[in-house]
């Protein structure tokens, strides 16, 4: 499904809509919804941070950093 470049970005936002929507997520809770290894999450984790979208790890949950700040996306 998201085996390409031009997809990886699709993955990209489709993964920072899916912890927007849930507000925190485990890498895998997150690597089965989008139905990739959490290798490859850790990997899209690493690309949204270069790409500068604030993600924040507390425990083994993942979430938005403007869910910490009172933001609205």
């Amino acid at each position: 499904m998201f085996g390409n470049k031009k997809s990886k970005q699709a993955r990209l936002t489709q993964a920072v809509e899916v912890i927007r929507q849930r507000g925190e997520v485990t890498q895998k809770e997150l690597a089965h919804e989008l139905g990739v290894s959490v290798d490859a999450i850790e990997d899209d984790l690493a690309s949204l941070h270069t790409q500068k979208v604030l993600l924040c790890q507390k425990g083994h949950k993942i979430s938005l950093m403007e869910r910490w700040s009172g933001k609205k996306g």
